[in-house]
């Protein structure tokens, strides 16, 4: 694995390296906040990704990690940024999990995610090919979707994050950027992080034992899902129906934070309702109205690629 031949081409993560990839969950609050906006943490990629000891120095540390976290060869700037949006998903699906095991009745039976998240990366019940991965994400998302249709939204929670975790170890950026495993990953993504927002959103507006501060606390979460959502860095595995959904529960977010009394409403400025993201926002709900929501974004109308205010600000990175 470690060859200089490997570091040469373009190929296919070992099983090893897809499971380093999601070995950056962010305990620390403030730094997980300060990543969200910056996305400069480069200390997220492994150590033995940085290419700095013993190895040919002709060679380019930006272009050939000695341990893979891309099938492509790419600067380092876009594995971090890659990274970083993988370890943003991880704390969002822990901060859902979380919320939701804390107050389930069944709350006995599920465990720290710490632990939870090592399970999703073990040998234990699991195949090795992403066509398998994704059945079981999928067979698993349908059943969440059974469920919140009953309308048990803390229930369908917990059955939406073991249904994302079902993917792991495999990522977007693991296959070849022609491959349409990367688009059918991302697309599989970005509907479930959908179905958590809409799933928190109906548990906020129902559940009569949340005070104004909880309901807060819920909607700040739906629209952490919501920038996951509708984030640039792979806006190219987005379904037009994907984009209009979040789209529109952004917005209606905002106006039920209008509503809310002054004092219950202590969520920070949210990048996601600032004017311009808001304005942004309007755009698409309005433009992807009546658009076939089966299609890809892209394949929709390419030059809508124009239209995405980048979240966290600084990211340029554009390879779909």
């Amino acid at each position: 694995m470690n060859r200089l031949g490997d570091r040469s081409i373009s190929r296919p993560l070992t099983l090893t390296e897809l499971r380093v990839c999601w070995d950056c969950l962010v305990q620390d609050h403030a730094r997980e906040e300060q990543m969200k906006i910056t996305l400069q943490d480069d200390d997220l990629l492994p150590s033995n990704a940085k290419n700095d000891e013993d190895l040919d120095r002709n060679a380019n540390p930006s272009e050939f990690p000695i341990l893979r976290t891309c099938h492509d060869l790419v600067p380092t700037s876009w594995l971090v940024q890659r990274q970083t949006i993988r370890a943003i998903k991880l704390c969002m699906v822990r901060d859902v999990f979380t919320k939701a095991a804390s107050t389930s009745h069944k709350a006995s039976e599920y465990e720290d995610f710490s632990v939870y998240h090592a399970r999703m990366l073990s040998d234990e019940f699991r195949s090795f090919t992403f066509e398998d991965h994704l059945r079981k994400a999928m067979e698993s998302k349908t059943k969440g979707i059974q469920v919140f249709r009953r309308g048990n939204f803390k229930e369908s929670l917990l059955i939406y994050v073991p249904a994302w975790g079902a993917l792991l170890p495999y990522h977007i950026y693991a296959f070849p950027q022609s491959d349409v495993r990367r688009v059918l990953c991302g697309n599989f993504e970005a509907t479930i992080f959908n179905e958590m927002m809409i799933a928190v959103m109906e548990w906020s507006k129902t559940d009569t034992r949340l005070d104004p501060q909880a309901r807060v606390a819920l909607l700040s979460l739906a629209l952490g899902c919501g920038l996951i959502i509708t984030q640039y860095i792979e806006a190219h595995t987005l379904g037009v129906g994907t984009m209009f959904l979040a789209s529109r529960r952004i917005l209606e977010i905002a106006d039920r934070l209008q509503k809310l009394p002054a004092t219950s409403n202590s969520i920070d400025i949210h990048r996601a309702l600032q004017p311009r993201s808001l304005e942004y926002y309007r755009y698409f709900a309005l433009h992807l109205q009546n658009a076939p929501k089966n299609k890809f974004l892209f394949d929709f109308e390419s030059k809508l690629k124009g239209k995405f205010v980048q979240f966290p600000a600084g990211i340029d990175e554009n390879d779909g």
